[in-house]
Parts: C-alpha cells; structure tokens; sequence
C-alpha cells in the first residue's frame, strides 16, 4: 500500500516514472521490516540468556550501534535505487 501510495504523489507532481523503479524501492520496505522482526525476536532470546553477564548498558550501548548501522546500512543501500530511478526517468 505504501509503494502505491508513493508512486501516487511522485506521479501527480509529475514524474512520469512514478510506477517503476522508485515504486520497487518503496515495495521492498517491508522485506526491511520482516529481517528486523527475524533478528528482535532471536535477539531477544539471547539477551535473556546474556542477561547478568554482561553488563546492562553494554547490552544498550551494541542494540545502539546495532540498529543506526543497520538503519545506515539499508539506506545507503536502498536509496540510490530510488533516486536513480527518479533521476535517469526520461
């Protein structure tokens, strides 16, 4: 629905490749969302089992780094592909 949505606005301002490649980025979200949901759930259970061994805010300080670079990751991966999508539309 999401992709939908985009590829809506990005074509009523006027881009005449709304449906393509722009579209297939915003489609791939939810892949993004399923892999965070996979790790949380497996991360969860060894957290407990981490619990008292390693320190409480250890465990923070690497959920932290963890998750910006899994948030800087996915867009200096996905983003190119949007934009260039967008910017090579003729």
């Amino acid at each position: 629905m999401s992709a939908i949505m985009h590829a809506m606005v990005s074509w009523k301002l006027g881009n005449p490749c709304a449906w393509g490649g722009s579209m297939m980025y915003w489609l791939l979200q939810p892949v993004a969302f399923i892999i965070e949901g996979v790790v949380w759930f497996y991360w969860g259970k060894l957290r407990k089992r981490l619990d008292g061994r390693v320190g409480y805010e250890t465990l923070n300080t690497f959920e932290r780094l963890v998750g910006y670079g899994w948030a800087c990751m996915w867009l200096m991966w996905g983003a190119p592909k949007r934009d260039f999508a967008l910017l090579t539309c003729t």
